[in-house]
């Protein structure tokens, strides 16, 4: 059946002339939390498959089947979690994607322009609209068309390009990406303690109910043993940025959705591409050599201290308990998810193979 999709219609009748009508569409209903909608052109086809691709099988296999649908998108309907939707669009407003997830994404490809409005509450895309006004002009990001926010909606430019398919992969681009976000760090810094970090991430697990729990009942003693600066900082960060929120066009590396952004631990934007690329392929060793620095995970610290280094923390090096003290804060600070579980499982991974 899919999500509901009354408020693409409302918004499209908002914008449009007021009237709608049905038009037919490929839907794409994968695992996770987002669900892709497609005109029945090759145009479509090819741009949800560059949307869906990344590091782990299913991805790959996923775009791979797009694409190939895209020459005869009958055999679309062979493809696991394809089906076939009418949506009424309203007259006037061109619609060849929509994706949803806690927002909704319309993408009109004859114009490059993607609207973004509301899945629920409004919230997400005011914070988005509100991050976009304080950004640098040295951030590269999508040009901004036009935003309302009594509806509330944004339109912006659909940027064409690729995404990196992993962070150690894409590595350069997530550099450029860190590079570009150290205008923000650099405002307002806040020092905080390392060991108030720890104090209120082990409060909160035994709060919870977790900290007996296995990897709980291990990760703070391994970090005793593990190097830890003083202190980190916290400033305005991107807060959700991975492979798929960096867009490469001519070199040029443009960094998408902003409604996530705040105040948070600089090293978030660090972390976080490795905890989803972990989530996508269950591969924890990328995320282990980002704590023992061996072979590329290496290379990608000391790359990170040099660019970033004095944004995020009191005294740059390689502190290898860092990765360690991201996912048990992020852990203590969520509810229960299938991402939380993840990251679970990834700080078990890497506690059994550097202990």
């Amino acid at each position: 059946m899919g999500p509901d999709l009354s408020h693409v219609t409302a918004f499209t009748e908002h914008v449009g002339s007021g009237q709608s009508r049905p038009r037919s569409f490929y839907a794409l209903d994968p695992p996770g939390e987002h669900y892709y909608l497609f005109r029945p052109t090759r145009a479509a086809f090819e741009t949800v498959a560059g949307m869906i691709a990344g590091e782990g099988l299913k991805r790959r296999l996923g775009g791979y089947a797009l694409r190939g649908c895209a020459v005869a998108p009958v055999f679309a309907r062979l493809v696991p979690f394809v089906s076939t939707r009418t949506l009424d669009v309203g007259d006037g407003f061109d619609c060849d994607i929509a994706v949803l997830s806690n927002r909704t994404r319309l993408v009109d490809l004859g114009e490059q322009v993607v609207y973004t409005i509301p899945s629920g509450g409004p919230e997400r895309v005011v914070d988005e609209v509100y991050a976009r006004e304080r950004l640098p002009p040295t951030i590269t990001v999508p040009t901004l068309h036009d935003y309302d926010l009594d509806y509330p909606y944004l339109a912006e430019a659909f940027v064409t390009g690729t995404h990196p398919r992993s962070p150690v992969e894409g590595w350069p681009f997530l550099l450029d990406a860190l590079d570009q976000l150290t205008d923000l760090y650099r405002n307002d810094p806040e020092p905080v303690a390392v060991s108030g970090i720890l104090d209120d991430a082990k409060t909160t697990l035994d709060e919870r109910g977790l900290l007996a729990e296995p990897p709980f009942d291990r990760a703070f003693d391994l970090l005793m043993r593990l190097h830890l600066p003083e202190y980190l900082y916290r400033a305005w960060v991107h807060r959700d940025l991975h492979t798929r929120n960096v867009l490469v066009e001519d070199e040029r590396v443009c960094i998408l959705d902003w409604e996530s952004a705040g105040q948070d631990l600089v090293v978030r934007d660090l972390f976080r591409p490795f905890t989803i690329a972990y989530y996508d392929t269950r591969d924890p060793r990328p995320f282990v050599e980002l704590c023992t620095c061996e072979g590329t995970g290496g290379e990608i610290v000391d790359d990170y201290i040099d660019v970033v280094g004095e944004y995020a923390m009191a005294g740059p090096g390689r502190y290898s308990g860092l990765p360690v003290l991201y996912l048990l804060s992020t852990l203590a600070d969520k509810e229960r998810t299938e991402f939380w579980e993840s990251k679970r499982e990834l700080l078990s991974e890497v506690i059994d193979r550097i202990q």
